[in-house]
């Protein structure tokens, strides 16, 4: 199987059967963007090693499957391409529900973390909100009536203002 990896470009899945050259990939490629059969058996690129099938799925292409029988032949058959086109467009539903299953999981990971944040920030604000109260409160008392303020009252609001919330 040739998957898209990095950058979009067709790489072979771990586990395959046969090591690809450059000119199976270049078939592989072209089925890729044409969402055609090519290689062996076919009348598309009929030299290559192996019978490539588009891996396509509802919402695109995922892949691309290559097939190399033991017996060339085999691929004569034409109850024996719809089979294999059959499992090719089962195998694509495959991998696309998995992608879409990895895609519902991360959009989970950052609704849950979203909302962690959210409740981070409400949580710091409420904690926040009673001593900022205190220490405007202090504030606006000292640059309102300060003059009219002994010293003792003073000294005791801006110890206030100083003094870390307990809690």
């Amino acid at each position: 199987m040739l998957l898209p990896g990095a950058g979009g470009a067709l790489v072979g899945a771990d586990g395959g059967q046969f090591a690809l050259d450059a000119n199976e990939l270049g078939v592989g490629k072209w089925v890729h963007e044409h969402h055609q059969p090519a290689g062996l058996g076919t009348s598309t690129l009929p030299g290559a090693a192996a019978l490539y099938l588009p891996l396509q799925a509802p919402r695109g292409p995922v892949g691309v499957l290559g097939i190399r029988p033991a017996d060339p032949h085999s691929l004569d058959s034409p109850d024996q391409l719809h089979q294999l086109e059959t499992f090719a467009n089962q195998t694509a539903l495959a991998i696309e529900r998995a992608q879409l299953a990895d895609e519902a999981q991360q959009t989970q990971v950052r609704m849950e973390t979203e909302r962690l944040r959210n409740s981070l920030l409400s949580s710091v604000s409420h904690d926040l909100r009673t001593p900022l109260a205190t220490i405007t409160g202090a504030a606006t008392t000292m640059l309102e009536n300060g003059a009219k303020l002994n010293d003792r009252t003073r000294r005791g609001s801006s110890s206030q203002c100083a003094r870390k919330p307990s809690g």
